[in-house]
């Protein structure tokens, strides 16, 4: 059980630093019709979204 609140926490922490740097999710800018910023982009296409780890 202390493996599972350890990702958890760890996505948590993931997911506070992408929105420090971006200022919200990148990925969801399609969604909301968004542009993408050149780091945003690169941010989007390596992939390594915290909810998929």
């Amino acid at each position: 059980m202390a493996g599972m609140a350890d990702g958890f926490r760890a996505q948590n922490q993931r997911v506070r630093e992408i929105i420090a740097q971006f200022g919200r999710h990148p990925h969801r800018n399609p969604i909301y019709g968004r542009v993408s910023s050149p780091a945003e982009a690169a941010y989007i296409a390596a992939g390594d979204f915290p909810h998929e780890r």
